[in-house]
């Protein structure tokens, strides 16, 4: 999955996986196989330990611990690549003993120059909102394994902002969202929120329908795709991308985030963020 213009070529391709320690339900895992196979990814399987006190209490000493804990889980991630991954990928293992896995995540994925960081789960935890705050590639959510077929790759576009930042971002959503258009064989639809006050406020101008289908019509030249593609409403972005998927039925959404870090970012949070709340479906998130 080439995601956005800088990513190598198919067969070059590195994805993190993030195992969820000794769990019979490994989503991220079977995903990355599915997709790995269309692209001849390499598949890193990744997980963080840390022991409390308590529980090195149990050992001879702190080193023995460390050691006991760290190759039991690279055996228990071992034998789950083997029972899951089809001959041909490429695998490897890698754990760290670090309580901050989020942090430590995406120091391995930098390190190793992971191209994708795939991980289960949908509870949109603290520590999977830092996960893609902090994460130095996309990030692909996955709540299912499974893939429909010509099903609809929603792709969430912010048109309103109009700084270098959010047009760089949308741009890089759409490339992500067309390879996986083009690699599953699902339709694609670009889904664009306006907030109706601010865009007012603006002198947008959004207030007849002839607006919205000629700013519809701009939108799909505007990234290569037909105005069919396209669907421009105005409201609460969260609110119109969840209806939208509902509508589509769409097997995944590929949404941006600018990362906000620090406190801004804990104050405020970002739309990518708050949609882990409220979707169900296979999340890709790009930043």
């Amino acid at each position: 999955m080439a995601i956005g213009g800088t990513i190598p070529v198919t067969g070059h391709l590195k994805y993190l996986v993030l195992m969820k320690p000794f769990s019979p339900n490994q989503t991220a895992l079977r995903m990355a196989a599915s997709i790995a196979k269309e692209t001849n990814a390499a598949i890193t399987a990744y997980s963080c330990i840390y022991l409390s006190n308590k529980e090195i209490n149990h050992y001879s000493s702190r080193q023995e611990a460390k050691h006991s804990a760290l190759e039991k889980q690279r055996a228990w991630i071992s034998s789950q690549l083997s029972s899951t991954i089809t001959q041909g990928t490429k695998t490897s293992v890698a754990t760290d003993w670090n309580s901050d896995w989020p942090l430590a995540a995406c120091h391995h994925a930098d390190q190793i120059g992971a191209n994708l960081i795939i991980q289960s789960g949908s509870n949109g935890s603290a520590g999977q909102r830092m996960l893609l705050r902090f994460s130095p590639c996309p990030v692909l959510i996955a709540r299912t394994s499974t893939r429909k077929s010509k099903g609809v790759i929603l792709a969430a576009l912010d048109i309103y902002s109009d700084d270098d930042a959010h047009r760089a971002l949308n741009f890089e959503v759409v490339a992500a969202a067309q390879n996986l258009a083009e690699e599953t064989g699902n339709k694609l639809l670009l889904v664009c929120a306006i907030d109706e006050k601010e865009s007012i406020a603006s002198h947008l101008g959004f207030e007849y329908l002839s607006d919205i289908e000629a700013e519809r019509t701009l939108t799909a030249e505007h990234y290569g795709v037909t105005p069919e593609q396209v669907h421009i409403q105005l409201g609460n972005p969260q609110l119109i991308i969840t209806e939208q998927l509902k509508a589509r039925d769409a097997d995944m959404l590929v949404i941006g985030t600018l990362a906000r870090k620090g406190i801004t970012g804990k104050l405020l949070g970002n739309t990518a963020e708050k949609i882990l709340l409220k979707t169900h479906c296979n999340l890709l998130v790009v930043n």
